[in-house]
């Protein structure tokens, strides 16, 4: 018998704005950044997602599981060096 997970519920830039309490503007600079790992379904305006899972992991400083998808490159992780994770990373909420 086999057992699948079932897949983590994918979230919006404003749902994971209100869980950080952080602004929308500060979550999308900081998925432009790299530093929040999303996902962009598509291309060009596609809407962005963020993994749940993979914001739990970067909230608690674990590394992404996956590599970004999308128009970030500077989002890709190359394991160069610790890089700076969780909410207390943010920067002030600047509106």
């Amino acid at each position: 018998m086999s057992t699948s997970v079932p897949p983590a519920p994918l979230l919006t830039i404003p749902q994971v704005a209100d869980r950080l309490g952080i602004s929308i503007r500060t979550v999308r600079r900081r998925i432009e950044r790299g530093d929040i790992p999303a996902v962009r379904l598509g291309s060009g305006q596609a809407p962005i997602r963020i993994d749940s899972h993979e914001l739990s992991e970067w909230i608690y400083g674990f590394p992404p599981r996956a590599t970004p998808l999308g128009p970030f490159p500077e989002a890709v992780q190359d394991g160069s060096g610790p890089r700076e994770a969780g909410p207390s990373a943010l920067p002030k909420d600047e509106g």
